[in-house]
């Protein structure tokens, strides 16, 4: 990510999370600047993204660790789709999470992708690198 695109983002979320929080639909981790804001709607959004292209046809989708983004984990892995997680700062590069390897009453505990100590029965597997 360049210097310019960081501090767009930045920006971003600088105004969306005081927003959140006036309009009464932050939630936790407070308060909701500084990172990725969790919101209330979180779970519809990841449905409605999931039904537009170039989502609704994907096969895998790299998703980020924040909380927000949660429910867009569980709805793909529900839909067939393997998920890519970025590792804290990238320590461990990526954790794959494979549908196919994780049985269907365990994936909202695989949703979780973010925590160091999620077990590989659950089918996550940790990847040096991401094949394009």
């Amino acid at each position: 990510m360049s210097a310019a695109s960081r501090g767009q983002r930045g920006d971003v979320l600088q105004v969306e999370g005081p927003l959140l929080s006036a309009e009464g639909v932050a939630r936790f981790p407070f308060p909701p600047h500084g990172h990725i804001p969790n919101f209330a709607g979180a779970e519809l959004a990841a449905a409605r993204l999931l039904d537009i292209e170039p989502w609704k046809s994907a096969t895998a989708i790299k998703v980020n660790p924040d909380s927000p983004q949660r429910p867009l984990r569980a709805q793909a892995l529900r839909r067939g789709i393997t998920v890519f997680v970025p590792t804290p700062r990238l320590r461990g590069c990526f954790k794959k999470l494979d549908p196919r390897r994780i049985p269907p009453d365990k994936i909202d505990r695989a949703e979780y992708a973010a925590a160091d100590a999620l077990p590989r029965h659950l089918g996550e597997e940790v990847l040096d690198r991401v094949e394009p």
